[in-house]
């Protein structure tokens, strides 16, 4: 027979009862001491609009799009209600965002108390439904920050649950779908949370590998170097006169240096498991990987196909930055690890590994990100 979680029924018993208490006080309450923010009432007022067949508007004449979906979307039924009582929309907002907040607790204390002890998780738990703090920047504005956190915690959850599965048994459709969809909530709860769903999508593909590891700060870090070299060469002001030749160079630099450094070894454990070869395969990697970009730079600007002045030094420059972050963040890696076999396992080179397993990569990127990227693309359209 299952046990009750006790300590889960207590923390909704107590924290949903509180709030009823606060939903149910003097109305001048829920202004004063919540949603004192005018930015939660761009929301309320489209809600408002919208449910009253006026379309997505704040002032009834022209049309917006300036919120995220998801909590839009849960405003809308809420503020039907306004047509009956004006305040009475604010006091279910306000239970909502409770259930919220002690849902977001739950999660916290099942995950923490699955990866340390109960203990933890419940302090955890208790931190998150008591702290005024929290209260205060997630809840209290009636701003979509409350469903964001619900949401990047059960990715977070759910994420941990995929570790542990994963490595026993084999991984079936349903649970790359499953991930899909709880980051296109994710994604759809506040939407710069795009690339929170693009690294978790890494790490699901790239399980077992090193990619998952490295391949999302690389991609980071590519792009900053790329506009960094401009700056060092051409200063703040220069690069905003050459920001075209410098996003195309770091979309280059992203198509050019993630293949190089797979070839050279650099997602690999024999190709960064020794100092010397290490070393040797990251100096080479960084003049290969930069002077390639740098000559397809140049010739694109040759063509007249993107406008901007690019100096040679820059290629120098990226070189040296490309360097040094390769370089420290191998190393890092290589003092961080646990002691392995120094021998080499041939299936692990480069080719051989990704003639065996593209086909898994693509299937599962493919099922992923065609969750992930139709959704957005079809709430674009």
């Amino acid at each position: 027979m299952r046990r009750l979680p006790w300590f889960e029924i207590i923390l909704i018993v107590v924290v949903m009862s509180m709030s009823l208490y606060a939903a149910f006080s003097d109305s001048q309450n829920l202004s004063w001491r919540w949603f004192t923010r005018d930015d939660a009432y761009y929301y309320f007022k489209v809600a408002q609009n919208i449910s009253e067949g006026h379309g997505s508007t704040f002032d009834g004449i022209n049309r917006t799009n300036g919120y995220h979906p998801l909590w839009m979307l849960i405003c809308v039924p809420i503020f039907a209600l306004a047509r009956f009582d004006l305040i009475l929309p604010l006091r279910v907002l306000l239970l909502v965002m409770s259930g919220l907040s002690v849902a977001t607790a739950i999660l916290l204390y099942r995950l923490l108390g699955r990866i340390f002890a109960p203990a933890i998780g419940a302090i955890a738990a208790l931190f998150w439904v008591f702290s005024y703090d929290v209260l205060a920047i997630i809840y209290q504005q009636g701003l979509e920050s409350g469903i964001a956190a619900f949401f990047i915690v059960l990715l977070v959850y759910r994420l941990y649950e995929f570790e542990r599965t994963w490595r026993k048994e084999d991984v079936s459709p349903k649970h790359i779908g499953t991930l899909a969809v709880i980051a296109v909530l994710t994604l759809f709860s506040r939407l710069d949370l795009v690339f929170l769903a693009g690294m978790v999508g890494l790490w699901v593909v790239f399980r077992g590998h090193l990619l998952r590891f490295f391949l999302p700060l690389d991609i980071a870090s590519i792009v900053i170097l790329t506009i960094l070299a401009f700056m060092i060469r051409v200063g703040l002001i220069g690069y905003f006169e050459s920001i075209d030749i410098a996003l195309v160079m770091a979309l280059i630099a992203l198509i050019v240096k993630i293949p190089c450094a797979y070839l050279f070894g650099l997602y690999q454990h024999f190709g960064i498991s020794r100092l010397p070869e290490l070393l040797k395969r990251v100096v080479v990697f960084a003049g290969a990987s930069s002077v390639i970009t740098g000559l397809i730079v140049l010739l694109i600007q040759r063509l007249g196909w993107v406008q901007g002045s690019f100096s040679r030094i820059i290629i120098l420059i990226d070189l040296g930055l490309t360097l040094v972050f390769f370089g420290v963040s191998r190393l890092m890696f290589l003092g961080l690890r646990s002691p392995q076999p120094t021998a080499s396992d041939p299936n692990e080179k480069p080719l051989i590994y990704l003639r065996n397993h593209w086909k898994q990569w693509l299937r599962d990127g493919a099922l992923y990100y065609g969750i992930v990227l139709g959704a957005l693309g079809v709430y674009m359209a």
